[in-house]
């Protein structure tokens, strides 16, 4: 037998033991699904939101995990953004479920129109597409 194999079996075993660590990926800390409809719509817009690492579908997600940091995860406590609304009334239901850092999360509001949904999270339920104004 040579001195070798004991220690190629030894090196192999070790391999096996590191190989599916190496190549599992990290499950997101967070992972919300979000949903925003204004009064008279026919389907809610609908997003995925992960964060740490920051991604999934939201428009933008660097923007909102960086809210919900600040909020510690809670969704009733976001930041306000400063950018102005108008005052049309078109009653917005805005929900979001998942898990926050291992802590479940449901939250469900309803905002006066769905740009005060986005303003009012800190750009977390800012769902719609944006209307770009030419001047």
């Amino acid at each position: 037998m040579s001195v070798l194999r004991p220690v190629l079996v030894a090196v192999s075993a070790g391999l096996l033991l590191v190989a599916p660590a190496a190549h599992a990926q990290q499950a997101p800390r967070a992972a919300l699904h979000l949903a925003v409809e204004a009064h008279g719509g026919t389907n809610p817009v609908e997003a995925t939101l992960t964060c740490a690492p920051n991604g999934g579908s939201h428009p933008r997600s660097e923007m909102a995990c960086e809210a919900l940091r600040q909020a510690h995860g809670h969704l009733a406590e976001l930041p306000s953004m400063a950018e102005p609304c108008t005052m049309e009334y078109r009653p917005t239901r805005a929900e979001a479920t998942g898990h926050w850092l291992g802590e479940p999360v449901r939250f469900r509001h309803t905002y006066d129109n769905p740009c005060l949904a986005a303003r009012e999270s800190g750009g977390v339920l800012d769902l719609y597409p944006r209307v770009e104004v030419s001047t």
